[in-house]
């Protein structure tokens, strides 16, 4: 061990290295060669390694023999307060929590916490840190310590309440005071008792069902007392309203819903064919009583089409309970009699609001919100960087009559404990049967006169039996199917349900158990592995590409024929009967996971928020096992859990962020860490260790095509091209968290002038919601220089497009009343144009032209090149006298003359600006605008041919990408259609990428393994061109290439890339000449014919894929030839096999 631990080793050793660690913790015996070795490995350079130190050393020190180690303390301080990993620091935090069973430990573990809680300036860390504070509290009371948990406590709450006040993050301001509130319930002995009582009264029950509250906490207790335990308990879990009635004081869990005008006026004046059928579009949420407190998660993380649903503000972790939601104000001011003051207990403080006394003037304000409902949501929905101010919601709020005060609560010192982003928001300081029936059937289907009223009758009542029956059959061989496997595994989300999928798949593999998963992400496949056998992909072939639940009955009965003991499968079905049918009737998970709930789908399972949880609760099992990651909407999964017998396990920023870098880093592809830490869950509830558990997944996972990846760069005609795949992220959550975590967000032209970022949007004609979503959040979110449109339905995604674009521009404006007395119209036009990616002085142009002609290898000094931004002949001239290729010379001056156009109309603009005094500058409001919509408009690329191949496309993009410049392009929205062979187009770069590099570095034995590899490669495309270039030029020259069969190999490839581009350039030619009309007539007439002929090449298709599966069933065919033929089938449905045939025909 001590080698081991003492030479780390790349890979596989750090599982190892981290293993050996963990028995160092556990058996005491070793607990002094131990620390004789710590100071060894301490600095270990994986992060993963060095979290086991951590763990480790919680253990020991966590053990009455070397609690009182200084040494061993000494170290573990260093990981706590030095190390240079916020993962290895919080791993570390979080091992405190064993030390506290020490009664020698807990001062120490008191004033280091207090250290870092004060230090720390990172957020997961310093969540760790608060969090370890509160377990620790906790535990000590749980072991029977109280004062020692009190004086933990005690000594604590300043520097949390610090944090809450001052802290750098608004996410970790957040979180203090939710760990400040339950330390102060922990620590005052009567809230304790309040919660241990209400805890009893709000557990068992429902959602949305009350519960009378005893008098003798009403007489025991005052109202914010009441109110604070409550917020405490409602942290992760429903809100909670407290009513007086004439009986009483009862307690109402979570929110009730009834009929509101606002919603009925909203669902009018927005008709759309995409509504969720059989659900009340006519309501919202009724809020009881003059007590509340909000749940602080329960918040839907994308907007959806139903206004005034709490939004989550990743600025903020949450969304913002403290401000009361427009549908609170409303019932408020809707209560009957006299009007009563309604507070809303949070852990920042309570929020009172008291309407109108004179009730007319209640419903006249109640009319009001009723009528702009959706305005006040925009107001109380306002984002850093708006610009409108904070406080405009509630100034809006009281002007209708209503009396709104927020008052913090009070530190220790009698100071008032408050955050000064909370403040804000706050404008005003804080206060019957025939014998003769065979010869009616003749009669019936061969003589067009003989058919009667009844006949049809008794033909469609036979054809509904048939149909009933064999569907009753059907179901019965589905369940029969289901008993013969042992575990089955299910998965649903909204979002990273199939590379879940995929992970499980790999980690059965690595037990060496015969599978099956169905999963059905971007493309519709299955996995399959015979015992101890490598998993295999294949297609599952869906008719039209269009899921339905049978299909899972088609599975399920050949993973009982392949006699697969393990069945995991992904839910597509989206419809609640379609899930109770699946889950409840035919499949009877073991275990199931659920990953998030975020809103999608929302004409059959919204349309708000809330609603998506509740239609996935059919997911769950009864009397199973149900894992997620599922965080905001919680709640009501337990809820329904609970219901079902189903035990539920909920994983958690602890366990997912704290996954070292270095373990990310193994997979294949950027593997959200949520998803490795629910697989991992579930491997520990069936007894798998999860060191083995990662390992094995990121060795073995086979990758979905749609999974966050960046390929390759690409050197193509004198630009570099870059593709990241995010086309699976079909909402606006996911879509702006794979922009971050590329680091999208951080390339600013001033700052990275080599790089353009471009979007690829791959649109489709039956996701109407989808494409409005994505046209707001390419208008309101991305800056990009490009945006190409690919897909189905780009006419009508253009219309979004400019809808959501004239949208933002009219809020947009140079001067508003909210605006702050520093901010002035020019940087207000300043920062607009930087979002625009527009070039607001010489110094940029000067900086992206220098860039370029680095990467063409020339180099001028600074005063040259402005120089050659002023006279365009100089800089022709020079390109010339390089021999630049003459199309690179034009698309160079090209651009470099666009920035100065873009840069012209900027500064234009900006000294109209500057001779209009500001109480006048909202007269260039509409002039702005209208440059900034001739902005944006000319950053949108459209791609028209919906057939257009992936290396037609990646041509488009290079040719609008300047030479010389680095493109980064996001593939967003959808993977299917267009976008399908662009992707596979990247793919097959990749490999080629990789087949080029381990050629040029292999030598010896392993150079002829690499060349063949190579030769037998022939998806090349314009990707691959250079690289396979510039490869073949530098191997042919090495000693070890000197051969003939070496040199005729390299030949070889080389013919065969001229093949492959030759093809290309003729159809790219093709396409772009669009000669001899006498062919186009006929690929059109070609493609009419195929569309009266696919309905009886598809029922062939469909008998042939079922023989297929067959066949595989019955080992008459290999795995591989099953993947082949039925990729071919795939590709066949998907349209052009006519053309396709008669060209083959032709030539």
């Amino acid at each position: 061990l001590h080698h081991r631990l003492t030479n780390p080793e790349k890979d596989d050793d750090i599982f190892v290295r981290r293993r050996a660690l963990r028995l160092l913790g556990v058996h005491a015996d070793f607990h002094q060669a131990a620390e004789d070795l710590i100071p060894q490995i301490i600095n270990d350079p994986s992060i993963y390694v060095r979290q086991g130190i951590a763990e480790a050393l919680g253990m020991m020190l966590a053990s009455e023999s070397a609690a009182e180690d200084y040494k061993l303390w000494q170290w573990y301080t260093q990981l706590v307060t030095s190390d240079k990993s916020a993962q290895v620091r919080a791993a570390a935090l979080f091992a405190a929590r064993r030390m506290v069973a020490s009664e020698s430990l807990v001062i120490r573990v008191s004033d280091l916490l207090s250290e870092v809680i004060q230090k720390e300036r990172d957020v997961l860390a310093l969540k760790a840190a608060l969090t370890t504070a509160v377990d620790a509290i906790e535990l000590l009371y749980a072991d029977n310590l109280d004062d020692h948990a009190a004086e933990f406590g005690t000594q604590l709450l300043p520097v949390i309440t610090a944090v809450h006040q001052d802290g750098d993050s608004l996410v970790s301001r957040r979180y203090a005071a939710l760990m400040r509130e339950r330390i102060i319930t922990a620590i005052t002995p009567e809230r304790r008792t309040l919660k241990l009582k209400l805890q009893q009264i709000v557990d068992n029950l429902s959602p949305g069902k009350s519960r009378r509250l005893p008098r003798a906490i009403i007489k025991q207790y005052d109202k914010q007392t009441i109110g604070r335990v409550l917020a405490v308990l409602s942290q992760y879990n429903f809100g909670f309203s407290v009513v007086r009635t004439i009986f009483g004081w009862k307690i109402i869990k979570g929110e009730t819903f009834g009929f509101r005008l606002w919603r009925f006026l909203f669902e009018l004046k927005t008709p759309s064919p995409d509504k969720r059928q059989g659900l009340s579009h006519t309501i919202g949420r009724r809020f009881k009583g003059h007590l509340r407190t909000p749940s602080t998660i329960l918040s839907e993380l994308t907007k959806t089409k139903v206004p005034g649903e709490p939004l989550y503000m990743s600025s903020e972790s949450g969304w913002r309970p403290y401000l009361p939601l427009v549908d609170e104000a409303l019932s408020c001011l809707l209560q009957p009699f006299r009007g009563k003051h309604v507070t809303i207990v949070t852990a920042e403080g309570t929020t009172t609001m008291k309407p109108p006394s004179f009730p007319p003037a209640r419903w006249l304000a109640a009319l009001k919100l009723t009528l702009k409902f959706s305005h006040y949501t925009d107001l109380r929905n306002w984002r850093e960087g708006s610009n409108s101010k904070p406080e405009i919601y509630i100034k809006e709020l009281r002007k209708t009559g209503l009396k709104i005060h927020f008052s913090p609560y009070q530190d220790s010192s009698g100071s008032p404990d408050l955050d000064p982003a909370v403040k804000r928001f706050f404008a005003i300081p804080l206060i019957p049967y025939d014998v003769n029936w065979v010869y009616r059937i003749r009669d019936y289907f061969f003589s067009v006169y003989e058919n009667t009223l009844s006949d049809l009758a008794i033909f469609a009542g036979a054809l509904l039996l048939f149909f009933v029956v064999s569907r009753l059959v059907m179901s019965r061989i589905a369940i029969r199917s289901r008993r013969k496997i042992e575990l089955v595994v299910g998965g649903w989300g909204t979002r990273g349900k199939s590379g879940t999928e995929r992970l499980k798949a790999a980690l059965f593999e690595a037990i060496g158990s015969s599978q099956v998963s169905k999963s059905t992400g971007c493309e519709a496949m299955f996995l399959y592995a015979y015992p101890f056998g490598k998993t295999r992909e294949m297609f599952l072939f869906r008719p039209y590409d269009k899921a339905t639940i049978w299909e899972q009955y088609d599975l399920v009965k050949l993973a009982s024929k392949l006699s697969s003991r393990i069945f995991l499968w992904e839910c597509m079905a989206l419809t609640p009967t379609y899930v109770r049918i699946l889950q409840h009737q035919w499949m009877r998970d073991d275990y199931a996971t659920i990953t998030n709930t975020y809103p999608d789908h929302e004409d059959i399972q919204g349309p708000a928020g809330y609603n998506i949880p509740l239609v996935m609760t059919e997911f769950i099992p009864r009397n199973g096992n149900l894992i997620t990651t599922e965080e905001q909407m919680l709640p009501i999964l337990s809820a329904a859990s609970a219901r079902s017998n189903t035990s539920i396990k909920g994983i958690g920023w602890q366990q997912a962020e704290l996954i070292a870098q270095d373990v990310l880093e193994r997979f294949p592809y950027e593997e959200h860490p949520y998803n490795i830490a629910l697989v991992v869950a579930l491997a520990e509830e069936m007894g798998i260790d999860p060191d083995f558990t990662v390992k094995e997944m990121a060795d073995r996972v086979i990758a979905d095509i749609g999974v966050l990846k960046a390929f390759p760069p690409s050197h193509v005609r004198g630009r570099t091209l870059q593709f990241i795949n995010g086309m699976s992220a079909n909402e606006r959550f996911g879509t702006l968290s794979n922009w971050r975590r590329m680091e999208f967000d951080r390339l600013d032209p001033m700052n990275h002038p080599e790089t353009i970022i471009s979007t690829l949007i791959n649109n489709r004609a039956d996701r109407i919601s989808r494409s409005q979503m994505f046209a707001k959040i390419v208008v309101e979110d991305l800056a990009a220089d490009y945006h190409f449109l690919i897909g189905s339905n780009l006419e009508g995604m253009m219309g979004y497009i400019l809808d959501a674009l004239d949208g933002f521009l009219e809020k947009l404006r140079l001067s508003t009343s909210s605006n702050s007395p520093g901010e002035e119209p020019a940087a207000i036009f300043q920062q607009v144009a930087r979002r625009q990616r527009v070039p607001t002085d010489r110094v940029e142009i000067r900086s992206r032209l220098e860039t370029m002609l680095d990467n063409l290898l020339i180099t001028v000094e600074d005063v040259e090149i402005d120089t050659l931004i002023g006279e365009i002949s100089e800089l022709e001239n020079l390109l010339e006298a390089h021999q630049i290729d003459a199309a690179i010379i034009e698309e160079t001056i090209n651009y470099i003359e666009h920035l100065k156009d873009l840069c012209e109309q900027y500064q234009t603009f900006r000294r109209k600006l500057e001779t209009v005094e500001r109480e006048n500058v909202e007269t260039l409001d509409k002039e702005m605008r209208s440059l900034v919509r001739s902005w944006f408009i000319q950053k949108i690329v459209i791609i028209d041919d919906y057939h257009a191949s992936g290396d037609q496309v990646i041509d488009d993009i290079c040719s609008k990408t300047p030479p010389g410049l680095y493109n980064r392009i996001m593939g967003l929205q959808n993977i299917k259609g267009t976008g399908l062979d662009f992707v596979y187009r990247w793919q097959a770069w990749e490999s080629c990428w990789h087949l080029c590099r381990q050629l040029a570095e292999a030598d010896g034995p392993d150079f002829k393994k690499a060349l063949s590899e190579l030769s037998a490669f022939q998806e090349y495309g314009l990707l691959s061109e250079e690289q396979i270039r510039l490869t073949c030029d530098t191997v042919q020259n090495k000693s070890v290439a000197q051969t003939e069969q070496y040199q005729a190999e390299l030949a070889l490839i080389m013919a065969n890339m001229e093949a492959a581009l030759n093809k290309i350039r003729h159809d790219q030619l093709s396409v772009n000449k669009k000669s001899g009309r006498s062919i186009i007539f006929a690929e059109k007439l070609a493609h009419l014919i195929e569309s009266m002929l696919d309905s009886g090449d598809a029922v062939k298709r469909r008998r042939l894929a079922n023989r297929i599966y067959k066949d595989l069933a019955n080992e008459r065919i290999s795995g591989e030839r099953a993947a082949k033929e039925l990729k071919v089938l795939n590709k066949r449905q998907k349209g052009g096999w006519l053309w396709a045939r008669i060209q083959r025909e032709l030539r």
